[in-house]
């Protein structure tokens, strides 16, 4: 093609590529990025608790922060007889609003906290985030009785049923910077 035309000339072309491939993003890594992800091609059930899919609920929302949606839902669900250590759900910045979190049998689920400082001092802590929908029954701690039930900075929840028992909880819901939940 001849690039000697009034509008763009050989040399203006050379500068404008030039410039696209100076403040190109490395994209060196996609592949490996794409790998770790799970598309889903239908709803699916994964298990937390002794026999389940995952030991932990943080494991199953880790889990979840890898999935495409794709219009799918992921349930989780809370096995029954199961106590959960230092355990909870946190989200940073992740739309996980395709995910439910149910648990089985009587629905109250029991975090037994280690220590005042330990992970996940709160059951949901969302932080500029669409968090799951949470419909357990209740949470009861155990051992160190300082916690909150939910925490939300900027962040969106639906709680199905988690308030109807909440045992030895210093603030039941801490919402913050346009922090909205709904029953």
């Amino acid at each position: 093609p001849n690039f000697t035309s009034e509008l763009i000339t050989k040399e203006k072309l050379n500068v404008l590529v030039g410039g696209i491939n100076t403040n190109a993003e490395d994209i060196t890594n996609i592949e490996s990025t794409l790998a770790d992800r799970v598309i889903l091609t239908s709803n699916i059930t994964k298990t937390v608790g002794v026999g389940g899919d995952f030991a932990r609920i943080s494991s199953a929302i880790d889990w979840c922060k890898k999935v495409v949606s794709n219009g799918f839902m992921v349930t989780i669900l809370l096995l029954s007889g199961t106590s959960f250590e230092d355990d909870g759900i946190e989200v940073f910045n992740q739309d996980l609003s395709f995910v439910t979190v149910n648990s089985e049998g009587t629905g109250i689920i029991t975090i037994n906290r280690t220590a005042q400082n330990a992970p996940y001092s709160s059951f949901v802590y969302g932080i500029n985030s669409k968090m799951p929908k949470i419909q357990v029954g209740g949470v009861k701690y155990t051992g160190f009785k300082g916690s909150n039930g939910v925490v939300l900075d900027n962040s969106e929840c639906t709680l199905g049923g988690i308030f109807k028992k909440i045992e030895f909880v210093i603030a039941g819901i801490c919402i913050f910077n346009n922090s909205s939940f709904t029953f």
